[in-house]
């Protein structure tokens, strides 16, 4: 059970990160230019890791897997 909290606060505080990044990136574009990168985030997020593996080369593999592995 403590292993399932420390695993969810993990995620928690990557999620919570990224989402500081993307802000802090964001941040210089116009509103209507920050819809659109928000939605292209929301589109990523809403991907199958372990489909979307097998659509690309060797290099994005890496990728996936931490995505994959952030989500389980």
């Amino acid at each position: 059970m403590q292993v399932v909290r420390k695993n969810k606060r993990k995620r928690k505080n990557f999620i919570l990160f990224f989402k500081d990044v993307l802000e802090n990136a964001f941040t210089s574009l116009s509103d209507e230019d920050y819809e659109v990168a928000m939605k292209h985030v929301r589109e990523l997020l809403d991907l199958e890791p372990d489909q979307e593996t097998s659509k690309y080369d060797s290099k994005m593999e890496i990728l996936w897997a931490v995505v994959s592995a952030f989500n389980k």
